[in-house]
């Protein structure tokens, strides 16, 4: 600390009493990323201690592909919503944010017994020693708020509980822009889905050179969407963009968009046909093609 006169100016920090330190500060995160986190610390304490006991992230779970397996139980993990405090008096956007997640367990009856050691009643306690406390990225404590019996299942011999996780954390305000960029990259991959005709979608960053660029391969091709490097911006076909599908050349149209030396995102697809458009009359009264 350097010899401040407190009221007069700053207060100095000396550089060296931070080496080899460094600070990262607490930022909200999204759901998802939350929820993977819970998923991932679950499966990480059951198989340290052996058990073969699925943890799956909702939607990404088959209930037949279970039920077909080995397994003696599994967890899903599925995101019910969040709750928002007042504004915090600050200079930014900050609010506290408390995420609610499910955690739903199904045991075979014909594995586990009500209660008793192995039992379901153990499997429950279990699930909520490892994610008592637990902190996910940017989050306070994890806690549980709730847990009930759901049913069981007299037909499939399996136990349901379902157990209320709560997640304490912040919500910061987000540039629009940015908060609208993953909704411009889904359009852009649905748009090249939509005209690739079922084909492998390519999708990667490519460079113009001169206001031109060529798709690798030398094939056919049909683009279905070029964006910006960042993807916060969906340029338009033959307003900034024009390709020949039959060489794969990507061209940038003077006056749009995209520079003569842009680095952007292209999102294309091989081509089984492709249909070659000239300038021309009305076909067939006129054929000038």
């Amino acid at each position: 600390m350097s010899g401040t006169i407190y009221g007069t100016g700053p207060v100095w920090l000396d550089p060296t009493a931070w080496a080899g330190r460094t600070y990262t500060p607490a930022l909200g995160e999204d759901v998802g990323t939350i929820q993977a986190a819970i998923a991932a610390q679950l499966a990480s304490y059951f198989s340290g201690a052996g058990l073969a006991i699925p943890v799956y992230v909702f939607p990404d779970f088959d209930l037949d592909t279970w039920w077909a397996s080995a397994a003696i139980a599994f967890v899903l993990v599925s995101y019910q919503g969040t709750r928002f405090g007042k504004p915090m008096t600050t200079d930014a956007m900050v609010q506290e944010r408390l995420l609610t997640f499910e955690v739903h367990v199904e045991a075979r009856q014909t594995a586990w017994a009500l209660n008793g050691a192995g039992s379901v009643y153990a499997l429950v306690d279990a699930i909520e020693a490892a994610l008592t406390g637990f902190r996910p990225p940017a989050c306070r404590n994890a806690y549980f708020s709730e847990e009930r019996f759901s049913e069981q299942d007299p037909e499939g011999r399996v136990w349901l509980y379902d157990m209320r996780l709560e997640v304490p954390t912040l919500k910061l305000k987000t540039a629009p822009a940015y908060a609208l960029a993953n909704l411009v990259k889904g359009q852009m991959y649905a748009a090249a889905l939509a005209v690739a005709n079922g084909q492998q979608v390519a999708a990667g960053s490519y460079t113009f050179a001169n206001g031109t660029l060529t798709l690798p391969g030398g094939l056919p091709v049909v683009v279905g969407a070029v964006s910006s490097g960042n993807g916060l911006v969906l340029y338009q076909e033959f307003v900034d963009w024009t390709c020949d599908g039959t060489t794969g050349v990507v061209t940038a149209v003077a006056g749009g968009g995209i520079g003569a030396a842009d680095t952007v995102m292209i999102a294309w697809a091989p081509a089984d046909t492709v249909t070659a458009v000239y300038p021309g009359g009305g076909a067939p009264t006129e054929p000038t093609n």
